[in-house]
């Protein structure tokens, strides 16, 4: 698993590429902010299946919890966050 958020996203984006969706089909951008960053992918036609994008891109998810509570710690979390266009839905 990649460490830095960019490198998340190149190997999110090579299996994808690998998969048969190129850009065209799905846009994978990342996020630095304070306290963490997030990969953002945004599928763009129809005909990419969700669960195969999750499959290739929560593997890259890095979120921490705190064992007592369950609420999510700050600092160094990577979110990823998946949507869809109007077009792909």
């Amino acid at each position: 698993m990649a460490g830095t958020t960019k490198e998340a996203a190149a190997e999110i984006r090579q299996a994808l590429k690998a998969a048969g969706w190129t850009s065209k089909h799905v846009a994978v951008r990342t996020d630095q902010y304070s306290m963490g960053s997030a990969v953002r992918i945004r599928i763009l036609s129809g005909a990419v299946p969700v669960g195969l994008v999750k499959r290739v891109a929560e593997p890259h998810s890095r979120v921490r919890y705190c064992e007592v509570t369950g609420e999510i710690l700050g600092g160094g979390n990577r979110y990823i966050d998946i949507s869809c266009t109007d077009q792909a839905l």
